[in-house]
């Protein structure tokens, strides 16, 4: 048995997988477990969290030498969804570039 070593990761593993199995509001586990409401509604978060992030993926990018189609160079083709394309010069501030991409959902 653990002990109740509340910042132990595998102490709210364990109860994470329990409060899930009983069925219980988060308050009624809680009380039956002696544990602190906001402490598992942080960890479900956490857990959430990672999960969500353990799903990203990544995009395939493709090199290619020479001048892109077009003949254009000193630009990036961003292909969102195989369906929208950007094309982005060489001059643009990075930084919004990167809010950019955060803004049409491309999260890290």
């Amino acid at each position: 048995m653990l002990s109740k070593a509340t910042d132990h990761p595998a102490f709210w593993r364990l109860h994470i997988d329990k409060f899930h199995a009983s069925g219980l509001s988060r308050a009624a586990y809680c009380r039956g477990q002696g544990l602190k409401t906001h402490q598992l509604a942080y960890q479900l978060a956490a857990k959430s969290q990672s999960q969500n992030l353990a799903k990203s993926s990544f995009a395939q990018v493709v090199v290619m030498d020479g001048a892109p189609p077009g003949g254009t160079r000193g630009c990036a083709r961003l292909i969102v969804g195989g369906v929208t394309a950007l094309e982005i010069s060489d001059d643009l501030d990075p930084a919004w570039v990167a809010r950019l991409v955060l803004a049409i959902g491309c999260r890290p």
